[in-house]
């Protein structure tokens, strides 16, 4: 039995993420950033309703203390 293709395809798209962190002031503040970015493949652009707004990217920055 053939299965039926479906025209938006399979593939959903890359992640790439990365993070970093550092020591303001060593074992009391420390601050981290970090970023995402999600490269839509054909099954997230194609699909029936799928939304027409491109790649999603996210970032953050934080700071944490310690006490």
């Amino acid at each position: 039995m053939r299965r039926k293709l479906r025209r938006s395809g399979r593939f959903a798209g890359e992640q790439v993420e990365g993070r970093v962190r550092h020591w303001l002031v060593p074992k009391f503040a420390r601050f981290e950033a970090g970023a995402a970015w999600l490269d839509k493949g054909r099954f997230l652009t194609d699909a029936p309703n799928a939304p027409k707004n491109g790649d999603s990217r996210y970032a953050y920055a934080e700071l944490d203390f310690s006490f």
